[in-house]
């Protein structure tokens, strides 16, 4: 009898044992799904909603959000509109500025008062683009829930500028702002009947490496992170610009081809493989 106590006792503590490590294993795939979540946000655009770290945005009607860095060129060239920006909120009471950055919060708030910002909060967000917000600077106009009314992104022209700053100023004639650059998606059975119908640049921002690996026959490598030097230098502004594009990929390419389409004449494509 007493040997079949322990018998049993020795399986209750196995089927213990063996539901503590499925509950672990389940446990840690979760976690590893979550941490390697690659689905990529929607590019915030007018309509969307930003969804901000709760509470960001009670308490006043209207929101002026602020996507900015430190070592950002085009937000060095944009302080003037930015210092405009801040006074005119300032003289409104039911509008907030808030700044948003992915550095420290204390060298973002240096960087503004040095630059005699003032904004009503700094605010970390370690991943902007899982909110949408991939193109430095981006200036957003959203209601108390977040919804975006208008939306500056890049260096906007001093037209654009201006009606922006009527927006803020409620003006209800004043067309929305929105200057995100809606771009046409293709397929490449589309990229090749357009490359034989007229000149068109085939663009691939991969690494050199990838690109080497395989590209578009006669497609210009730019890697991403030399965009902003080389672009200008090297795409013709007037030729129709097709960017080449894995769907894992989607993301960054739809910020390039918003961001280039501020700088063209001719129609900015992605050719989704």
């Amino acid at each position: 009898m007493l040997l079949r106590r322990r018998i049993w006792m020795l399986v209750d503590v196995a089927l213990i044992v063996l539901a503590l490590m499925a509950v672990v294993r389940l446990g840690s795939r979760v976690w590893r799904h979550r941490g390697t979540d690659t689905t990529p946000p929607r590019l915030i655009v007018a309509g969307s909603v930003l969804d901000l770290p709760a509470g960001q945005l009670r308490h006043y009607d209207r929101h002026v959000v602020l996507r900015a860095r430190t070592t950002c060129p085009a937000c060095d060239k944009s302080i003037p509109f930015f210092q405009e920006v801040s006074r005119r909120v300032r003289a409104l009471p039911s509008t907030r500025l808030t700044v948003l950055t992915d550095e420290p919060v204390e060298e973002m708030t240096r960087w503004l008062a040095a630059r005699n910002i003032q904004v009503a909060g700094v605010v970390h967000v370690a991943e902007p683009y899982r909110l949408g917000l991939l193109l430095i600077p981006t200036v957003l106009i959203t209601d108390r829930a977040g919804t975006v009314s208008d939306i500056l992104v890049g260096e906007p022209t001093p037209e654009l500028q201006a009606t922006f700053l009527t927006r803020l100023a409620g003006t209800p004639s004043a067309p929305p702002v929105d200057n995100s650059h809606y771009v046409e998606e293709i397929d490449e059975a589309l990229l090749a009947q357009r490359a034989r119908q007229r000149p068109v640049t085939v663009l691939d921002i991969r690494s050199r490496v990838a690109f080497a690996a395989a590209h578009w026959p006669g497609a210009l490598n730019i890697p991403y992170d030399e965009l902003p030097v080389r672009a200008v230098r090297e795409l013709a502004a007037a030729t129709p610009l097709i960017i080449d594009c894995s769907r894992s990929e989607s993301l960054r390419c739809r910020a390039t081809a918003r961001e280039l389409g501020t700088q063209r004449t001719a129609a900015v494509s992605i050719a989704f493989r």
